[in-house]
């Protein structure tokens, strides 16, 4: 009898474990697998680089333990909003230029062929002129303009990230808000509260300029109008781990320039000492995931010993080598 009653509380037990068990894998997802693409070693003018020295001098930041991989849907059709925009904006195509739209009110939109990322030209006659402008202001009115034109999209400003600009006849210097003719606020989706940015773009897909009177004069934006889901939460690598995968081919440049402002040769740069690092996310459209990167910034060399201010990115999480 004694045993028989041992079999039944075992029998209890094993069930409740079993039902336990299943609440677990609903309430904690399994780590999504992300392959290694060339998305991870390919830098953004098509080259590789055989990096073999590079290493990280800078600070270390606190990053949560675990970091979000997203399913990514696309939500709005380029084309029908580039519909919305002209007739809002009573933009007519303009017969010299492919991809150029024009108003007799001076706005005019405009979709680089290469980049694809669009520029919207505003009139500011007749927009409300602020005397006295606040950072918070400017954020108010950037985002209450775009959002009338992205109306379904759910991105927010990037404060941090906010840019003043001084006109110094010839070009724009960064400058301090007092002293700004211009400000670029950009906007973007988040992860986790991290920006995604899409596939190797340097930038924020979206981006409003205002001048010092509060008025919007431009908005540029890039066709991704996505949405985003969590599927899972992986675990975030070491950043000793990230270098290393640098230097084991799992790097790729996605923003440089050079101090004399000649071209750069990618594909022969093996070292570089990096300073800086961030978390981003990006939108790998060939596995259809949004996964997050350690962003480096750092200095390398040419084989003539110039010096090229680049910033490097590498899967923060784990990724499955292919075959």
């Amino acid at each position: 009898m004694k045993n028989k009653k041992i079999f039944i509380y075992l029998g209890i037990f094993s069930v409740t474990l079993l039902v336990l068990s299943a609440i677990l894998s609903v309430l904690t997802p399994q780590q999504q697998e992300i392959p290694a693409t060339e998305f991870n070693n390919t830098n953004i003018n098509k080259t590789t680089s055989d990096f073999s020295n590079v290493v990280f001098v800078g600070q270390k930041p606190q990053f949560p333990e675990k970091l979000s991989v997203d399913g990514v849907t696309k939500i709005e059709d380029e084309d029908e909003i580039i519909s919305k925009i002209l007739l809002t904006y009573n933009l007519k195509p303009n017969s010299q230029s492919e991809r150029y739209w024009t108003s007799s009110q001076g706005i005019y939109l405009h979709q680089d062929i290469y980049s694809k990322k669009y520029q919207l030209s505003l009139n500011t006659e007749s927009a409300q002129k602020l005397s006295k402008l606040t950072t918070e202001q400017a954020l108010d009115v950037a985002t209450s303009e775009i959002k009338k034109i992205f109306p379904t999209l759910s991105f927010s400003p990037l404060e941090n990230q906010i840019i003043f600009l001084k006109n110094s006849i010839e070009f724009y210097k960064k400058s301090t808000f007092e002293d700004a003719d211009i400000i670029n606020i950009p906007f973007s989706y988040t992860i986790d509260s991290y920006p995604l940015r899409y596939q190797k773009e340097s930038v924020d897909p979206f981006m409003v300029m205002l001048n010092n009177e509060g008025q919007v004069v431009r908005i540029d934006f890039s066709p991704f109008f996505i949405s985003t889901q969590t599927i899972s939460k992986n675990f975030r690598i070491p950043i000793d781990q990230a270098v290393a995968n640098i230097n084991n081919n799992q790097g790729s440049i996605i923003n440089f320039g050079m101090e004399q402002g000649t071209s750069a040769d990618l594909s022969v740069i093996k070292s570089a000492n990096l300073s800086s690092i961030n978390i981003e996310y990006r939108y790998d459209e060939e596995i259809g995931f949004a996964y997050p990167f350690y962003r480096f910034s750092g200095k390398a060399e040419d084989l003539s010993g110039q010096t090229i201010q680049l910033e490097i990115i590498t899967p923060a999480i784990e990724t499955t080598p292919t075959e």
